[in-house]
């Protein structure tokens, strides 16, 4: 199983990030039909993929948390 994001979306090509920051170039047509920049995609061990919409939660809650940290914690946001 491999996990990886939808980085941008160039024409026909999807390019998505691998969890080791490499990048990897996945033709549209072999990705689910609903696919949009940012989604998370699970490759199971047969090949078939899938969106992990939890996985997408838990990364925006923490980009959201980090934000409210940087700004409204910090020395100017005091």
């Amino acid at each position: 199983m491999e996990t990886i994001t939808i980085e941008r979306i160039e024409g026909d090509i999807v390019v998505c990030e691998r969890e080791d920051m490499t990048t990897i170039d996945i033709p549209i047509s072999e990705l689910p039909a609903d696919i949009k920049v940012g989604n998370v995609l699970i490759i199971a061990d047969d090949g078939s993929m899938s969106i992990d919409k939890e996985e997408e939660e838990r990364r925006r809650d923490r980009i959201f948390n980090l934000y409210e940290e940087i700004f409204n914690k910090g020395p100017k946001g005091n």
